[in-house]
């Protein structure tokens, strides 16, 4: 006897924040988008469920346009019908660090819940592959499933896996179906209302419904809105593809529960999908179909499949796409301003500005939650997957610059906020009332001994013509060595004040901190008692030398290195490439006929 499949519906739409248009009119289209989808859950009580997208942060950005909404959302997520999170929003993985992930999950969990639940299923539609630690990071935050297609092949697997992470955690992985996120909408929908196939991406003139294009000339690339698009119930069409879908997901399935997504990129929810459901159902002699909620579809495969191949490591497995094997590890170099931008903010917000704020609270201080919070909003805003892998148009770079300027300039504010009140705290009562201190301050969890770069600037009245610099407790001398001086006028602030000028001298100097606290800090003062420290790396022509490296620069540019503990020798770094491009922001594509310019042999 042949088993009854059940054929749940997902209705979903993968929706980035910005991508092919800007923030704002991609706002735009979110509202209309959220506007038709309450009005859904409002009126159609058998419409099951709404999956937006695995993040929570459209729901601020509509919110933001209406606020008067929030009751009927919220009414709508503790019912189960709108599924948000488990993410505040969708990360490209590989272009982010770990504690970003790592907060991401936690910041998605603490707004979805305000909202009064969060989707407890780790649906993962979005990076261009997947790290080795995500079971790990998904298990922490009590989920135990990994729905994703990026990085799998049903070449290897069929739709269920376990998925082992780096440390031993395991997860239950989906490719979800033969279609990812999008074939009933692809295989189904579209055939029978839209009147196209998977494969058909061409609108022809006389197919109707007005399209609208901004005539002036600034605006010549625009997209084409097509106003009042004709729709069908194309009956044939229907019985047609659900039966060739439904064979094509028995072939990759493991259980007898299929998924069939009803979504895509940019998609609005269609009540039609109810009227497509139950004219379905004569098409399907030995399956039940309806319309679905995910957590309860990933509970029923979690307890039936059985014998699941093992996948370990970085998902990376490349896939056909267009006649290309595509890996989509192109991003990680696209736009790379903006990463290093992302990268600054990453490090200034988590090992400078959280730590030091910490210890500020530790020692009485108010701990600035509300800043910091909107500070880790705005970087997460960032971390959407087209949003940082520079996909977008040209808008978003913009914006991305913009946000993480802000994120940067809120992290600088808390962090000297911090220190003033640290410094406060420093017994210096041992030291000449008109001593200069610096403060070497390691906001990280362990001993840390390194060169430090520093900028002193030298009251008039006590310019010393050399100088080094001692630990205030008298325990260690540091030799200085000098970058650059100048004059220099210091502005003076302070509340209820005009602000005040002081003159003085700007040195900016190099010295080795040694043996800084973990989580602590070592105060040092200007002595005179010692000159300048002399020297230089530079050990003849072209080559430079410590205790460790010899560095030698070869006549066409490039860099040849000697690890002087291990000897290895390591020759022809250093030099740039650059070559044409025929591709998009997410895919190099060679041009047919290409040159390579190099920087060997320049002057």
């Amino acid at each position: 006897m042949s088993k009854r499949y059940e054929i749940h519906v997902i209705s979903n739409t993968h929706w980035d924040r910005e991508w092919l248009y800007n923030f704002q009119e991609t706002r735009q289209m979110l509202v209309e988008m959220m506007d038709g989808l309450l009005d859904i859950l409002d009126s159609e009580t058998d419409y099951k469920s709404f999956v937006l997208d695995s993040q929570i942060v459209p729901l601020e950005d509509y919110l933001e346009i209406r606020p008067q909404n929030f009751k009927r959302i919220k009414k709508h997520v503790q019912d189960g019908r709108l599924l948000i999170g488990p993410w505040y929003t969708d990360p490209e993985s590989f272009s982010v660090n770990g504690e970003s992930l790592a907060r991401n999950l936690l910041m998605g969990h603490k707004v979805a819940k305000s909202f009064g639940n969060v989707m407890k299923v780790g649906y993962t539609p979005f990076g261009y592959g997947q790290n080795s630690q995500m079971p790990q990071l998904y298990r922490n935050f009590a989920i135990d499933t990994m729905l994703f297609y990026h990085g799998v092949s049903h070449d290897e697997v069929k739709n269920e896996f376990i998925f082992e992470g780096a440390d031993g955690s395991r997860v239950l992985g989906s490719q979800l179906s033969s279609g990812a996120r999008y074939n009933f909408y692809h295989n189904v929908y579209r055939p029978a209302i839209r009147g196209k196939g998977i494969k058909e991406r061409t609108y022809k003139w006389r197919e109707g419904g007005l399209p609208f294009h901004p005539a002036l000339p600034n605006q010549a690339q625009a997209h084409h809105s097509v106003l009042n698009p004709e729709t069908q119930f194309d009956e044939q069409a229907l019985g047609t593809s659900i039966k060739s879908l439904f064979e094509a997901e028995k072939a990759v399935a493991t259980t007898k529960y299929l998924t069939f997504m009803s979504g895509h990129d940019s998609s609005v929810p269609d009540k039609v999908e109810l009227k497509l459901i139950e004219a379905a159902k004569k098409y399907l002699d030995d399956a039940d179909i309806f319309h679905s909620s995910l957590p309860d579809l990933m509970e029923k495969i979690k307890k039936e499949a059985k014998d699941l191949t093992v996948l370990k490591g970085e998902r990376r497995t490349p896939k056909l796409m267009n006649g290309r094997v595509h890996l989509y590890s192109d991003v990680l170099s696209s736009r790379t301003k903006m990463k290093i931008q992302n990268a600054r903010a990453e490090y200034n917000l988590q090992r400078i500005a959280e730590p030091f704020a910490a210890m500020n609270w530790l020692l009485g201080n108010e701990y600035p939650a509300e800043q910091l919070e909107f500070a880790w909003k705005t970087l997460l805003k960032c971390h959407a997957h087209d949003s940082l892998a520079g996909s977008g148009v040209d808008d978003i770079e913009r914006d991305m610059m913009c946000r993480l300027r802000q994120v940067n300039n809120i992290c600088d504010s808390l962090s000297r906020r911090s220190l003033e009140n640290l410094q406060l705290k420093i017994d210096t009562s041992n030291l000449e009332s008109d001593a200069v201190i610096l403060t070497v301050y390691n906001p990280s969890p362990f001993l840390r001994s390194e060169v430090v770069s520093a900028v002193l600037d030298i009251p008039l009245e006590k310019t010393i013509p050399e100088f080094s610099l001692t630990k205030a407790d008298g325990s260690e001398w540091a030799p200085v060595q000098i970058v650059d001086r100048k004059p220099h006028h210091s502005v003076m602030n302070q509340p209820g004040e005009a602000t005040l000028m002081m003159e003085s001298e700007q040195i900016l100097i190099h010295f080795e901190a040694k043996n800084i606290p973990a989580m602590g800090y070592s105060a040092y003062f200007v002595s005179q008692d010692e000159s300048f420290a002399k020297g230089s790396l530079v050990r003849g022509r072209n080559t430079m030398e410590n205790d460790y490296l010899h560095i030698r620069i070869e006549t066409d540019g490039t860099l040849t290195i000697k690890n002087k503990q291990t000897n290895r020798v390591y020759e022809g770094l250093h030099y740039f490439e650059d070559s044409g491009e025929a591709g998009h922001a997410w895919m190099h594509i060679e041009p047919t006929f290409d040159k390579v310019i190099t920087t060997l042999g320049q002057t």
